[in-house]
């Protein structure tokens, strides 16, 4: 098991970086704003909370894993002393800790005194509050916060309110990487956000601060090499230096993912413009090949895009033969392909009687897939020879 050194990330930056420990950093949150974004309105069918007062929170939806919980909780609290990830972090997760949060390589110091409780809402089986409260501290410590550790397949988009459109994790700029770990990359929520929340093609989990007690930060973590992978919200309670206390309540809500806000304009790869090709050349509009030309070879590949977004899609192949009436034998293959997995995801033979709007006229092949996060994909077309081909572009929606 890894040792969840975290996203407290807060704990490991750079001073210039630090989530929720630089006070030149921090946020502050002015719970009047409510943002520019409602509530979802459509509810997984059956959330299931598994809360441990004083732990922290795991999550599944339809028997599904949300949250990244190989320390007991994907829902925590995590601290630092000294602003460095590793180890020496205090967390809510370490056992027997007596009320306070305690180093996680088992030093007995620092250590600050805390409370970490939760109660169902008994009108909504998809909410759940908590109370925080750390302090007063024995020690100075540069950052305390809250992570919410989504797993990594499960999210690819993140919000807060006041914000216009999602944002996405893989585009996150990179933040720093900690000792023996792999490189962390975060976003900082701007102005004063009520809530931020992680989404995904099936869930969106929000969580929403209703009170507390001093300015608090809000950052979104991509942390790939954390646990089994981590996307995150997390908000911080920033430094709490010795003698001092803080506070923060608020509620965790699940939903199912409103499609629309998957829903996405066309992508179109002209053909004749980039340099994916084995054989062929830039024909007009497109690219082709032509008899003579050597066969078994694709006449377009790539682009390797991961701008396709999640969820059920069509790729639609727009080609022109110059013979649609001899043998009806098989000209192309045509597929959807993604290169970070080396997985076909959707293909199809195409042949020469397919082309029913008759010679040197465009006909549309389509190809229906499903994409996912992390996936870098091409609309590959394999001529297997035998008569010109023209290919004008490949539209994705």
């Amino acid at each position: 098991m890894k040792t969840k050194s975290t996203a407290l990330l807060a704990a490991a930056w750079p001073s210039s970086v630090a989530v929720c420990g630089i006070t030149r950093l921090v946020l502050g949150l002015n719970l009047l704003v409510l943002g520019l974004l409602v509530t979802p309105t459509i509810n997984a069918q059956s959330v299931r909370f598994k809360p441990i007062n004083n732990v922290g929170v795991k999550i599944w939806a339809d028997d599904n894993r949300l949250l990244g919980d190989d320390a007991g909780a994907g829902f925590y609290m995590i601290g630092s002393n000294d602003n460095s990830d590793d180890g020496n972090n205090v967390a809510s997760f370490v056992r027997n800790n007596k009320g306070s949060l305690r180093p996680m390589n088992g030093a007995r110091t620092p250590h600050i005194p805390y409370s970490f409780t939760f109660r169902r809402d008994p009108q909504n089986a998809n909410k759940l509050f908590f109370d925080a409260t750390v302090g007063p501290s024995a020690f100075d410590f540069t950052t305390i916060s809250m992570p919410l550790d989504g797993r990594r397949e499960r999210f690819t988009h993140w919000r807060y309110a006041g914000s216009s459109s999602m944002n996405r994790y893989d585009r996150n700029p990179y933040a720093y990487t900690p000792p023996g770990g792999g490189p962390i990359s975060i976003s900082f929520a701007p102005g004063t956000p009520a809530w931020g929340e992680m989404i995904g093609p099936d869930y969106t989990v929000r969580i929403t601060v209703t009170s507390r007690s001093r300015p608090l930060s809000l950052a979104f973590v991509e942390a790939p090499s954390l646990s089994t992978g981590v996307r995150n919200v997390e908000f911080g309670l920033g430094r709490v230096a010795k003698n001092q206390s803080a506070s923060i309540s608020g509620y965790i809500q699940v939903f199912r993912t409103d499609p629309k806000l998957f829903a996405q304009a066309p992508l179109t790869f002209q053909s004749e413009s980039h340099s994916f090709h084995q054989i062929g050349r830039r024909d007009g509009d497109g690219w082709s090949v032509r008899v003579g030309d050597t066969t078994a070879r694709f006449m377009n590949y790539g682009p390797y895009t991961t701008d396709v977004q999640p969820g059920s899609r069509t790729a639609t192949f727009r080609l022109l033969l110059d013979n649609t009436t001899a043998s009806n034998n098989r000209i192309l293959t045509i597929d959807v392909f993604d290169s970070a997995s080396g997985r076909t995801l959707a293909t199809r033979a195409v042949t020469r009687r397919q082309f029913a709007n008759g010679p040197f006229r465009y006909h549309d092949f389509t190809l229906n897939f499903t994409a996912s996060a992390g996936q870098r994909l091409e609309f590959r077309t394999y001529w297997h020879g035998g008569s010109y081909v023209r290919q004008d572009y490949v539209r994705v929606r």
